[in-house]
C-alpha cells in the first residue's frame, strides 16, 4: 500500500504538468505493480489484481501505485486539491473494474471486415492459393459483394474507420492492417510510426513476401549453386550463388554505370548482362537493369528454366522475387528495423508448398531477426526451433486456419521451442472480429486438446508479446515508448474490463465480452467508454451513442429504398451518391447486447481528413468521422452497390450471393456469428471442426479441387486439371507432370497430397 505521505511526495515531483494529467483509479494485474509502499521491489502474485492509481500525462504512464481502501478517500481528496483529473472505475456492486494495456492485434484485413462469415468454407483448403485462385464462390462472397464500391475513396475510408470501430469496442488499441485517411481518428495502426514515440522505422505489414508460382528459380536452380558453394541460410550466401549463376550461364558486357544507366533510359537493352549486375546483384541499378531487360533475358542466359529466371528476376507486375528478397534484406539489416509481418506457410500441414514456403524463406536470407509469420501451419519442430534461434515471432490466427484449412499451426510444439507467439484476427469473412473474441477460440480449442497452454501464455499473446515481435515493448528509454504493459514511461493506451474472475488472465481471456469494455484510452485520452465513465472525464466534448444502434433496412424487404447500382461503374460519382442517399436514413435500435448503461465515442475530426470528405460532408450531410456516418455508408453501399446486384433502370435484382443485411458492430448483436465462433472447436459437444474434417474429401471433390484427367481419343485433347497442391510440386520438379506416361483411360482422381513423400524428407 502506498501511504499518504509518500503519495504526497510522489504528485509534487517537479516537472508533473497537473492540468494535463489524468489518472484512472481502479484494479490492476498485481504483476504490473513493482513497488510496496516503501516503494521497495518486491514479487507479486500474478494472480491477483489490486486497487491502484494509474496516472497519465503526455501520452504517458507518469505513475502506476497501489493504493489501500483505507486511505481511499484521502488519495482522491489529494488528487482533486492538485487538478488532476481523476476517473474512478467503480462498477454497480461497489467493486472496481481492472486496468489493462490496450490489446494488440498482429493480423487484420481491415477493408473487408464488415462481410459476415463465410462459413461455407468448410475447411476444405490445402493452401491459401486454391480459395483466392480457385474457389468460384470465394470471389462470389467476397470480391463481388465488395467491388465497386470499395475503390472509391469514401468508400474505403468508410471501411477502413469500420474496422478501427469493431476492434475498439472489444478491446483492441493497436491494430496491424492498412489505414486510410484516419490518424487520430480511434485506436492505432501498428504500422504507423507516430503510433509510438520510438526512432525505429515504421513495422512493415507484407501480405505475401513469397508468391511459389514466382519463386521456383530458387528452389530449381539457385539451391543447388548454394549447396556447391558450401552455403546457406544468409542474404550473403543467396547473393554468391545469383552472381555465381549469372557469371557461369550468361553473355557478360564489361558496361560502366553510365553505359548501364544510359541503356536504361534510351531502352536499348542489349541480350549481353553488365559484369557491374553480376558483381552487385543487389545495387538498386543492377535492379533497374534486370527489370528492363526482362525480354532480353532468356538471349542472354540461355538455360532450360529460362521462364523460371526472368519471372524470378525482371517480371514487374506484382512482387518481383530478387527485389523482395533484396529490399526485405536491406531493411532488415538497418540498426533501427523494427518488423516485417508476412503471410507463410497457410495451408495444411501436409500440403507441400505450404511446407516449402520456410525452407525458401531461409534460402533467401529471410529467415532472421524480424521477420515474423502469420499462420505457419506446416512448420514442424525444427522450424521452430530455427525460429527461436533468430528471434522470430509467429501470429497465430487459429479461427481463420480451422474454417479454412480444417488446422491450424502445432501451437505448443512452438511455445515449447521458444518461439514468441501473438495473436492475430484476420478477418471476418474467415476470421474473427478481434483478438477478444479469437482468445475465445483459443481456450476452447487450448481445452479440447488438452494443451499445455495456459490463460496467462493466451494473455501474453495480446500484450506483452506482439509488443516484443514489433520492437515495441514498454519503455526502454526516453526515445522508446513502447506498449503491451503498465509501467512508468510506456505508453498510456489501455483498456477497462469488467471483473467477472478474480484471475485477471482469465477475466480477459475467457469472460471478458463486449458488453465488459468499459472504457478505451488512447495515448492517455478516453476516446469510447461506458457513459459515466466518459462523462466523468468530460462532460462537455461531444460524443455519439454507438450502443444498440443497428444499419436495420435490408435488400430483401426495402428495394425500392436503395439508390440505382449504375452509378457503380463511375467511381467518382458513386461516393457522393450513396453519401446522399445514405444521409437520409434512421438507424435502428437494438438491447439485444444488454449493456448496462450506453456506451459512447467522442467525436473529433481525423488528423488527415481529405479535402473530398469534408466536401462530401458538406454535399451530403454524411459525416465519416462518426459512428453513425460510417455505418450508414457502409450499410447503403455493401447491399446495394456490388456485383450480386444488377439494375435494370426500374428495379433491383440481386443474385443469391448478394448480402441480405449488414452484419452488425457489436457481436453481441449477431447471434449467427457467435454461434459459429462458439461452436468451431467446443469441447463441450460435437464442433464444426470435427465435423468439416470428416466430410473434407466430398467438400472438396465438390468445389473442383482435384486432380483429374478427361481422356479423349484425340491426344492433343486430353486434359488435365491439376489442384494446385499438385501443380506446384511439379513446378518445384518433386512430382512428374501428368502430360506423358498416362497410357490408359484408368485414373484415379488425385484428391489430396497427404504426407510429405520421402522425397522431401531430405530437403
Amino acid at each position: 500500500m502506498i501511504l499518504i505521505s509518500t503519495f504526497l511526495k510522489l504528485i509534487l515531483i517537479p516537472g508533473f504538468l497537473w492540468a494535463h494529467e489524468i489518472t484512472l483509479i481502479g484494479k490492476v494485474p498485481a504483476q504490473y505493480l513493482k513497488r510496496d509502499f516503501n516503494h521497495q521491489k518486491v514479487q507479486r502474485d500474478p494472480s491477483l489484481s489490486v486497487l491502484a492509481v494509474v496516472i497519465m500525462e503526455d501520452r504517458v504512464i507518469k505513475e502506476i501505485s497501489d493504493i489501500s481502501r483505507i486511505d481511499y478517500r484521502q488519495v482522491l481528496q489529494t488528487l482533486n486539491q492538485r487538478e488532476s483529473k481523476v476517473i474512478e472505475l467503480k462498477n454497480n456492486s461497489g467493486g472496481f473494474d481492472i486496468i489493462y494495456p490496450g490489446l494488440i492485434d498482429l493480423h487484420g484485413h481491415n477493408k473487408q471486415n464488415m462481410l459476415p462469415t463465410w462459413t461455407s468454407a468448410a475447411g476444405r483448403f490445402a493452401n491459401r492459393y486454391e480459395w483466392r485462385y480457385k474457389s468460384q464462390e470465394y470471389q462470389k462472397v467476397q470480391s463481388q459483394n465488395m467491388n465497386p464500391w470499395s475503390r472509391n475513396l469514401l468508400g474505403e475510408v468508410a471501411a477502413y474507420r469500420w474496422s478501427e470501430l469493431h476492434a475498439m469496442v472489444l478491446g483492441t488499441t493497436y491494430l496491424q492492417g492498412h489505414k486510410l485517411y484516419d490518424l487520430g481518428f480511434t485506436i492505432h495502426s501498428v504500422e504507423d510510426p507516430n503510433a509510438f514515440i520510438s526512432q525505429r522505422d515504421r513495422v512493415r505489414s507484407v501480405g505475401d513476401i513469397i508468391d511459389p508460382f514466382k519463386w521456383s528459380f530458387l528452389w530449381n536452380v539457385l539451391r543447388p549453386i548454394m549447396s556447391e558453394l558450401g552455403c546457406e541460410h544468409n542474404y550473403s550466401c543467396y547473393k554468391k550463388s545469383l552472381s555465381s549463376f549469372l557469371k557461369k550461364n550468361c553473355t557478360l558486357t564489361p558496361l560502366s554505370r553510365q553505359q548501364i544507366e544510359n541503356q536504361i533510359s534510351a531502352k536499348s537493352i542489349e541480350a549481353q548482362v553488365p559484369e557491374f549486375v553480376v558483381e552487385q546483384v543487389d545495387h538498386p541499378l543492377s535492379i533497374q537493369w534486370l527489370l528492363e531487360a526482362k525480354d532480353h533475358l532468356a538471349k542472354a542466359c540461355p538455360i532450360k528454366n529460362t521462364q523460371e529466371m526472368t519471372t524470378f528476376l525482371s517480371l514487374s507486375h506484382g512482387n518481383l522475387p530478387h527485389t523482395e528478397i533484396v529490399e526485405r534484406n536491406a531493411y532488415l539489416d538497418q540498426q533501427n528495423a523494427s518488423a516485417i509481418i508476412t503471410h507463410l506457410s497457410e495451408g495444411t500441414s501436409w500440403d507441400p508448398m505450404s511446407w516449402l514456403e520456410f525452407k525458401l524463406l531461409k534460402l533467401a536470407g529471410l529467415a532472421r531477426d524480424g521477420m515474423n509469420i502469420i499462420h505457419g501451419n506446416a512448420l514442424e519442430k525444427e522450424d521452430f526451433q530455427y525460429m527461436a534461434q533468430q528471434n522470430m515471432g509467429l501470429v497465430w490466427s487459429p479461427y481463420s486456419n480451422f474454417l479454412l484449412y480444417g488446422e491450424s499451426v502445432d501451437i505448443e510444439t512452438a511455445i515449447e521451442s521458444g518461439v514468441l507467439i501473438a495473436l492475430g484476427s484476420d478477418w471476418t469473412p474467415t476470421g474473427s472480429k478481434s483478438v477478444l473474441e479469437e482468445l475465445k477460440v483459443a481456450s476452447y480449442y487450448i481445452d479440447r486438446e488438452g494443451l499445455k497452454i495456459s490463460d496467462t501464455d493466451l494473455y501474453n499473446m495480446v500484450t506483452e508479446n506482439p509488443a516484443r515481435i514489433i520492437k515495441h515493448f514498454g519503455y526502454e528509454n526516453p526515445q522508446e515508448r513502447g506498449i503491451g504493459t503498465l509501467e512508468v514511461g510506456a505508453l498510456a493506451s489501455l483498456i477497462v474490463v469488467k471483473e467477472k474472475n478474480s484471475h485477471p488472465h482469465t477475466n480477459l481471456v475467457r469472460f471478458a465480452q463486449a458488453q465488459d469494455i468499459n472504457l478505451v484510452v488512447i495515448d492517455g485520452e478516453p476516446i469510447y467508454g461506458n457513459r459515466r465513465l466518459m462523462e466523468e472525464y468530460d462532460s462537455q466534448r461531444e460524443s455519439e451513442v454507438i450502443s444498440g444502434r443497428l444499419f436495420q433496412l435490408t435488400l430483401e424487404n426495402d428495394r425500392s429504398s436503395f439508390p440505382a447500382t449504375f452509378a457503380r461503374d463511375r467511381l467518382d460519382e458513386l461516393g457522393l451518391g450513396v453519401a446522399e442517399y445514405a444521409a437520409r436514413i434512421e438507424l435502428g435500435y437494438s438491447t439485444q447486447c444488454q449493456f448496462e448503461e450506453d456506451k459512447i465515442l467522442f467525436k473529433k475530426q481525423s488528423v488527415d481528413y481529405p479535402l473530398l470528405l469534408q466536401e462530401s460532408y458538406m454535399k451530403t450531410g454524411l459525416n465519416l468521422d462518426t459512428y453513425e456516418g460510417i455505418t450508414k455508408f457502409i450499410g447503403v453501399a455493401l447491399l446495394s452497390q456490388n456485383h450480386n446486384i444488377s439494375f435494370d433502370g426500374q428495379s433491383i435484382v440481386a443474385s443469391d450471393w448478394a448480402l441480405k443485411e449488414m452484419p452488425p458492430l457489436f457481436s453481441c448483436e449477431d447471434h449467427n456469428y457467435l454461434e459459429a465462433l462458439s461452436a468451431m472447436v467446443n469441447p463441450q459437444k460435437q464442433n464444426t471442426l470435427s465435423r468439416m474434417n470428416k466430410e473434407r474429401e466430398d467438400n472438396r471433390i465438390e468445389a473442383g479441387l482435384f486432380t483429374s484427367i478427361t481422356f479423349s481419343e484425340d491426344p492433343l485433347q486430353r486434359k488435365i486439371n491439376y489442384s494446385i497442391p499438385y501443380e506446384l510440386t511439379v513446378l518445384y520438379q518433386f512430382l512428374p507432370s501428368l502430360e506423358q506416361g498416362i497410357s490408359s483411360e484408368i485414373f484415379e482422381p488425385i484428391i489430396d497430397i497427404k504426407v510429405k513423400p520421402e522425397w522431401l524428407k531430405k530437403y
